[in-house]
C-alpha cells in the first residue's frame, strides 16, 4: 500500500481526500463508502467529478504498470469516484438499499492492476 500521499502538481486541491480514499483495493473503497456519511460522499463527488477529465488526461501519459507514486495516488483517488457515484446517483445513501453491510462478499481478484 502506498504510504506517500503526494499528488502531482496541479491536483493539490484534492489532497484532503487522499488519506481517506487512496486505498489498495476495491473492497477497501467500498468499505469507506459504506461507512461514510452522505455529506462526506457528496463533497468528494462534487470535487472529483469535474476534475475527472483532467485526471484522465494526466494519467494517459503513463503506463498503468509504471505510474510514479504521485500519479498512482491520483489514479487510486479516481478509482474511488465510481464507488461514491453509486451512492450519490443511484442509491442516495452510502449502502445499497436492501443490502446487508457488512456482508460476506469479498472481491478477491480484479483485472485492474490496482484492485
Amino acid at each position: 500500500m502506498t504510504t506517500d500521499f503526494q499528488l502531482p502538481d496541479g491536483f493539490g486541491d484534492l489532497a484532503k481526500w487522499v488519506s481517506k480514499w487512496v486505498l489498495p483495493t476495491a473492497a477497501d473503497r467500498l468499505n469507506v463508502r459504506c461507512t461514510s456519511k452522505m455529506e462526506e460522499l457528496e463533497e468528494f463527488y462534487q470535487a472529483l467529478t469535474p476534475r475527472a477529465p483532467a485526471i484522465l488526461d494526466y494519467l494517459a501519459r503513463y503506463s498503468l504498470h509504471e505510474l510514479p507514486v504521485e500519479a498512482e495516488n491520483l489514479f487510486k483517488l479516481l478509482l474511488a469516484l465510481p464507488h461514491v457515484a453509486m451512492a450519490i446517483e443511484l442509491h442516495r445513501q452510502p449502502i445499497a438499499p436492501n443490502t446487508p453491510y457488512p456482508n460476506d462478499i469479498r472481491i478477491s481478484r480484479s483485472s485492474m492492476p490496482y484492485g
